[in-house]
């Protein structure tokens, strides 16, 4: 499959050629930007490591002017954060900031916020799912000698994942965008299973190798393979 598309020529529409696709993220994005590095993709990153969603707006702020005056053209935001927001970094492990009624109703607002900014400048955006992962996995990875105290906070990654992106899926349908569900393609959905495919993802947080398949009637015109278990839509 990964031959297959990498050998697909590019076609992309003349009426969309105007419009400059930006990826905002944190180290989802980065893993991203280092594939794209061999593929030439018309695709511009922006994207910090360990980026909140507070900090990925404070981002946009600051480049999304430059890059209007570079390209001369409009923008499409695709903004893929929330990860740092529910996690946090402990030295080289990691767990939750807090409980869902502390941490998602402040994510919501610097949604809104990126929102509100990118269409005050006559530009597009898109928020895109926040994948699942395991707090346990990534830190068993990173050489805990005990991972399973940390399975409570799967169960809270997993909790306000479900509900900050019931939110974002809410922001895109106000906007007329699909919204991007990579835990779908986790999980297991067999008769009588409850799981995901963790094993899939590099380290319980990032993934790994091409392993989706497109999504039909998504909506958006092209799906990019970037060999890191998503596609990319790029409108």
């Amino acid at each position: 499959m990964v031959h297959y598309l990498e050998s697909r020529p590019l076609v992309v529409p003349d009426q969309e050629v105007r419009s400059v696709p930006v990826l905002l993220s944190d180290s989802k994005g980065l893993r991203l930007q280092q594939v794209q590095e061999k593929k030439s993709l018309p695709l511009v990153f922006l994207c910090k490591r360990g980026a909140s969603s507070k900090e990925l707006v404070e981002l946009l702020e600051h480049k999304l002017p430059l890059l209007l005056q570079e390209y001369k053209n409009p923008i499409t935001v695709y903004f893929w954060g929330g990860t740092c927001d529910i996690t946090k970094k402990q030295g080289k492990f990691i767990d939750i900031r807090g409980k869902s009624g502390d941490i998602i109703p402040a994510v919501i607002r610097n949604l809104h916020r990126a929102k509100d900014f990118v269409l005050s400048h006559n530009c597009r955006i898109k928020f895109i799912g926040v994948p699942i992962y395991l707090v346990s996995l990534y830190n068993d990875v990173k050489g805990h000698l005990n991972p399973t105290v940390f399975l409570d906070s799967d169960k809270e990654v997993e909790f306000q994942v479900d509900l900050l992106n019931k939110h974002i899926e809410e922001i895109n349908t106000q906007l007329d965008r699909n919204t991007l569900n990579f835990n779908a393609d986790l999980r297991d959905t067999r008769r009588g299973k409850k799981r995901h495919y963790f094993e899939l993802l590099a380290d319980g947080v990032h993934s790994s190798h091409l392993i989706y398949s497109p999504k039909s009637g998504c909506g958006d015109w092209n799906w990019i393979s970037l060999e890191s278990s998503i596609y990319l839509p790029i409108l």
